[in-house]
């Protein structure tokens, strides 16, 4: 019990350090008022997250929140109806779909813990990639299925961390050819 309590407690951080990582790369974009776009936005924790910590709201006297100074948009495959009002919220299955936006309209994509659950990568990808502008950033963190804590589940007979609907597991040397064409320096 104290070990399956380990690993929740791991997979939380493991959110917790990506969404980290994710607000300090949108705080230190150049860009004054980023378009961003949250791939699995599910209720906003992330944005929240954003909000709360988020320095350049500080540079606009009068604003009280980063919905001032950040256009915000999110997907997620469930209908949410807790999301903020401040995220342009759409309901949309990732897999297989075109995003509906248009090429080139986002400064930062990112998507948190759900790159693992898409089956289909490279339509993932390449949407991704599609909406980007050329100047933007696309961030991915997803969970390492050859951690030591997975490692260590499997052989005391545990099911490993990551419990993904993906019927594949992947390594950076699979995602590294699409990203490093366009997007260089993410990994």
């Amino acid at each position: 019990m104290i070990f399956k309590q380990h690993l929740i407690n791991q997979m939380e951080r493991a959110h917790a350090d990506g969404t980290k990582f994710i607000a300090d790369q949108i705080d230190a974009f150049p860009k004054s008022r980023p378009v961003i776009l949250d791939l699995g936005c599910g209720v906003g924790w992330t944005f929240d997250k954003i909000l709360n910590g988020y320095k350049k709201t500080k540079l606009y006297s009068g604003f009280t929140g980063c919905e001032k100074v950040l256009d915000y948009y999110g997907i997620d495959i469930e209908d949410q109806k807790d999301v903020p009002q401040k995220i342009s919220y759409q309901k949309l299955n990732l897999e297989n779909l075109i995003f509906p936006f248009e090429d080139k309209f986002f400064d930062i994509v990112f998507s948190n813990q759900v790159i693992e659950h898409i089956s289909n990568k490279d339509i993932f990808i390449k949407e991704s990639n599609r909406v980007l502008k050329d100047d933007g950033i696309c961030i991915t963190s997803t969970e390492n299925i050859s951690s030591f804590d997975n490692i260590l589940s499997l052989m005391c007979g545990q099911e490993p961390l990551v419990q993904s609907t993906s019927q594949e597991f992947f390594t950076m040397s699979f995602l590294s050819p699409h990203f490093m064409k366009k997007n260089k320096g993410i990994f």
